[in-house]
C-alpha cells in the first residue's frame, strides 16, 4: 500500500513539473507546488519520500536551464517527431518538448529508484523489529524456544545459499534454558553441529532475511524437536524447501529476453503492472497539458498491456 501511494505521488510530482514548465512557471512556483503535493499527501496520512522530493526539485532546476527559445523548440520537436509539430499549437509544441526532455532525463526511473530505496529501508527496519520481538517473546514462554530453522530455496541469492536450510540459536539461550540436563544437551548439539546464532546470521556481513527483498524466513521450533530430528526432516515436515522463494518481484520494463524469463508468468504480470503505472502517468500528463505525442504514448501503453495480458492468459492455459 505504501509503495502504491509513493508511486501516485511520483506521478503527481512529474505532472506538476510538466504542467509548470509548459505554463512557464518559475522554479520557485513549481517548487511550491511540489511542496503542496507533499503536504497534501501527508495530511491524508499517506506515505511521502524526502529523497524523491529532492530528485523532483533537482529535475526542475535541470529542465528550467534548457533552451526554450521558440525557434529552437520548434526545430527540436520537428526533428524529433516529424510532422506532428506542423499541426500542433505553440503550447502543444512546448508540451512535446518538455515531455521528451522529462523522458530523456529518466525522471520517472530516478524517482522510482528512491521509492525502492525508501521501501527497502522500511522493510529492513520492520524485519529487524519483528525478529527482536519474536526473540523476546519466545524467551518468556513457559517452555522457551531458542531454535530457528531457516527456509531453503533453489533460487536463493548466491551469497545466502550457504546459510539457508540451517538451524540457528538465540545467543541468549543459556540464560533461557534452566534445566541443567537440557542445557547440556543443547550445548552438545550446538558444538557438534557448529550452530551459529540467529543474531549473527541476520546481521553484518550476511544480512540473512534482513536484507531488502530477501525471501527467506525462519520457523520457530521447540527445543526437543530440534534435538531429535535432522535439518532435512524438519525442512520436509514444514515444507520449507521450495524452488522459488515467496517474494515481491521487482522488474524493470527493459526485461530479459531469455526462455526462463518468458516461462515465468509472474514476470509478465509484473511487466503489465509497470506498463499500467506508466499509463497512469501519461494519462495524468495528458489531462494537464494534452498533445499528440503523449496521446501516442497512451495508445502504445494500452497496446502493450493488451499484448502482455493476452500472453499471460495463453501461458496459463498452456497454449504457449
Amino acid at each position: 500500500m505504501e509503495k502504491k501511494q509513493l508511486h501516485e505521488l511520483k506521478n503527481n510530482y512529474i505532472t506538476t513539473i510538466y504542467k509548470g514548465l509548459v505554463d512557464k512557471d518559475s522554479v520557485r512556483e513549481i517548487h511550491k507546488k511540489l511542496i503542496d503535493e507533499t503536504l497534501n499527501q501527508k495530511n491524508k496520512g499517506m506515505a511521502t519520500s524526502d529523497n524523491m522530493l529532492k530528485v523532483a526539485t533537482n529535475m526542475v532546476l535541470k529542465l528550467k536551464k534548457k533552451d526554450t527559445n521558440k525557434k529552437f523548440v520548434d526545430g527540436y520537436v520537428k526533428t524529433t517527431y516529424g510532422k506532428i509539430v506542423e499541426e500542433a499549437s505553440p503550447v502543444e509544441v512546448l508540451g512535446i518538448y518538455f515531455f521528451d526532455l522529462i523522458k530523456k532525463l529518466d525522471t520517472e526511473k530516478k524517482m522510482s529508484h528512491e521509492i525502492v530505496r525508501d521501501a527497502d529501508k522500511r522493510e529492513a527496519e520492520a524485519k529487524d523489529r519483528t525478529i527482536k520481538e519474536n526473540l523476546e517473546k519466545n524467551r518468556t514462554l513457559e517452555n522457551p524456544k531458542i531454535f530457528y530453522l531457516a527456509s531453503w530455496h533453489k533460487d536463493s541469492a548466491t551469497d545466502h545459499a550457504e546459510w539457508q536450510g540451517k538451524i540457528y540459536v538465540d545467543e541468549k539461550w543459556q540464560s533461557v534454558i534452566r534445566d541443567a540436563e537440557l542445557k547440556d544437551r543443547v550445548k552438545n548439539y550446538i558444538t557438534t553441529n557448529n550452530i551459529k546464532t540467529i543474531q549473527w546470521v541476520v546481521g553484518k556481513p550476511v544480512w540473512f532475511i534482513t536484507r531488502p527483498n530477501c525471501r527467506h524466513y525462519f520457523k520457530i521450533l521447540a527445543t526437543d524437536e530440534v534435538l531429535s530430528n535432522s535439518n532435512a526432516k524438519l525442512l520436509k515436515e514444514y515444507k520449507m524447501r521450495t524452488a522459488i522463494g515467496k517474494r515481491q518481484y521487482l522488474q524493470t520494463i527493459d526485461h530479459a529476453r531469455t526462455k526462463v524469463w518468458y516461462d515465468d508468468v509472474r514476470n509478465a504480470e509484473l511487466l503489465v503492472e509497470k506498463y499500467k503505472e506508466r499509463l497512469r502517468l501519461h494519462q495524468n500528463m495528458y489531462a494537464a497539458k494534452p498533445n499528440q505525442v503523449i496521446r501516442n504514448a497512451i495508445i502504445k501503453d494500452n497496446a502493450l498491456i493488451y499484448k502482455w495480458n493476452k500472453y499471460i492468459v495463453e501461458k496459463k492455459r498452456g497454449r504457449i
